[in-house]
């Protein structure tokens, strides 16, 4: 058709290296003593090896805070993928399917990629995210700068919704969940923003969590 756009070739983090769909979570492994499966480290390093690095290493930092916060459990690595702009080699994806798991009950409740070697979300602590930016060679001074960024960016919008969303919606629920993650954040980095929220909130908008794969 006149005007149309080829399609680019894409490939997800897991199939860039070569790991089938059922391996798409990183988790330990007791038995090989380490950790298995695709993680921020392999994702890295996939992005470092195509085009527009700079702009793609941005964006990976971006996402790894912006999914902690809205608590996407499900950051696993076939939600990271990478473009073939030109045929031939491949620069980092725009982000895609991201969502707050929170609001789904019976869910896997730890990181699809651990954050320097730690799988619980509220265990975090400044030196888990120091020896993940270290591993995956960031900045961390420049990684806690653009998480104080977003924070900043993000609370007055989470406190609109928290003061015009009735308890029972899902926009209030979720906007509680990155209340209490960005307060996480802040103490651990000694951000001087202060963030409250309601325990309470509890919404029923998601009623089939298991169609989360």
């Amino acid at each position: 058709l006149e005007g149309a756009r080829a399609p680019f070739h894409m490939e997800d983090l897991c199939q860039l290296m070569g790991l089938p769909p059922e391996y798409k979570y990183q988790e330990y492994s007791a038995a090989k003593s380490a950790h298995v499966g695709p993680g921020v480290a392999d994702l890295v390093l996939k992005a470092k090896i195509g085009r527009n690095v700079a702009k793609g290493l941005q964006q990976i930092i971006k996402l790894i805070i912006f999914n902690y916060i809205i608590e996407n459990q499900d950051a696993h690595g076939k939600n990271f993928s990478f473009l073939y702009r030109d045929g031939q080699t491949y620069e980092f994806a725009p982000a895609y399917d991201l969502i707050s798991t929170g609001p789904y009950e019976d869910l896997n409740a730890e990181l699809s990629m651990h954050v320097g070697g730690e799988y619980d979300p509220y265990q975090l602590s400044s030196d888990h995210f120091k020896m993940m930016c270290s591993e995956a060679g960031f900045s961390f001074v420049a990684f806690k700068k653009e998480t104080r960024k977003m924070i900043e960016i993000l609370e007055p919008k989470i406190k609109v919704v928290q003061q015009s969303m009735k308890k029972a919606s899902v926009e209030r629920q979720i906007a509680e969940i990155m209340a209490r993650r960005c307060q996480h954040l802040s103490d651990i980095f000694e951000f001087e923003v202060e963030f409250s929220w309601d325990n309470t909130v509890h919404s029923k908008a998601f009623v089939n969590p298991k169609t989360i794969q």
